[in-house]
């Protein structure tokens, strides 16, 4: 309450509020309700949004920036389509949405499990590592070499191929 004596009524009011309470915290992720889809009709969700993950990894905004590079690729294919195909700006960006879903789901989903592992791991109670250090430094390794060495230029590759795909039904 020190902190704040000299702030607005209404935030002491809050603070006053949580004293008691703020002694734990918590990290929340969508492992145990992942979103179904990330697209909806012309609609689509990225990042956090899509697949909030625990910090452990720390590869959250990089995941997010792949996913903007993803949805900046399809939606050069909408420009493209639109400009020489007759269809709708609502069916193509319906497209280019499931395939960016598609070039990106099993990935980001991927790091919101590892990063639960990663947790466990670095608390000596990942089941497959114990508390044997070298067991962990592999098991922390292999994982973050997968964020590391991911090609991009496939994901992109599958992001155009699957909005060519979706596009001509």
């Amino acid at each position: 309450m020190e902190v704040f004596k000299d702030w607005n009524p209404t935030v002491r009011t809050i603070v006053s509020l949580l004293e008691d309470s703020l002694d734990k915290w918590a990290i929340f992720d969508t492992h145990d309700h992942p979103a179904p889809s990330f697209s909806s009709g012309p609609v689509c969700i990225a990042g956090d949004a899509a697949y909030a993950s625990s910090p452990h990894h720390g590869a959250g905004a990089g995941f997010g920036v792949e996913d903007a590079l993803a949805l900046a690729t399809v939606m050069e294919e909408v420009n493209a389509t639109l400009q020489t195909v007759k269809t709708s700006k609502s069916a193509a960006l319906t497209a280019a949405f499931k395939a960016y879903d598609a070039a990106r789901r099993e990935r980001s989903q991927w790091l919101v499990e590892s990063s639960r592992t990663v947790c466990d791991t670095y608390e000596w109670a990942n089941p497959d590592c114990g508390s044997e250090p070298e067991k962990c430094l592999k098991e922390i390794e292999w994982r973050a070499h997968k964020i590391w060495y991911f090609d991009i230029d496939d994901m992109l590759r599958d992001a155009r191929s699957a909005y060519q795909r979706l596009i001509q039904v």
